[in-house]
């Protein structure tokens, strides 16, 4: 009986240790940083953000990051943003990114959405974004940037 009761509860300690165990956290980890100027006075920000999903199994962890460019006029007003959310796996010897998503805001109406798109390609997330910019209707210009995020094999993101 007593044989038993201890084969019984090292099989339950085995199988319950196995079960994936998550907890999360969203936190910056970069303070906002201006990557790009243009010559009318207006700029590009760029911000990250990690989601902390800590997964406690034998073969990796997974996280989730996003990364946001904000376009500002020369006063510091919104112009639009774009927004790269990437899920990483990590396990100390490799990483990959499985997922990777965009989302975009336009709160001027000066710019207008024209397209926009999300890949991955090994363990970098990728978001692509077009705005065309008008001025009473008539077009100005486009401007097209990427945003990536990437993660590598320990999970510190870059």
């Amino acid at each position: 009986m007593k044989k038993t009761l201890i084969l019984l509860f090292s099989f339950l300690f085995i199988w319950t240790s196995t079960f994936p165990v998550k907890a999360s956290e969203i936190q910056p980890i970069d303070s906002t940083d201006i990557i790009e100027v243009f010559d009318d006075g207006s700029y590009i920000e760029s911000f990250t953000e990690e989601n902390i999903i800590i997964t406690l199994s034998r073969s990796s962890s997974t996280k989730s990051a996003r990364r946001t460019y904000t376009y500002k006029s020369s006063t510091g007003k919104t112009l639009w943003t774009i927004t790269v959310t990437g899920t990483f796996s990590y396990s100390g010897s490799s990483s990959s990114c499985t997922k990777s998503s965009i989302s975009t805001t336009c709160p001027s109406s000066t710019f207008k959405l024209s397209s926009k798109s999300a890949t991955k390609h090994n363990s970098t997330a990728t978001a692509t974004a077009s705005f065309k910019q008008y001025n009473d209707s008539v077009y100005l210009r486009t401007i097209t940037r990427s945003v990536s995020i990437s993660c590598d094999k320990n999970g510190k993101l870059n």
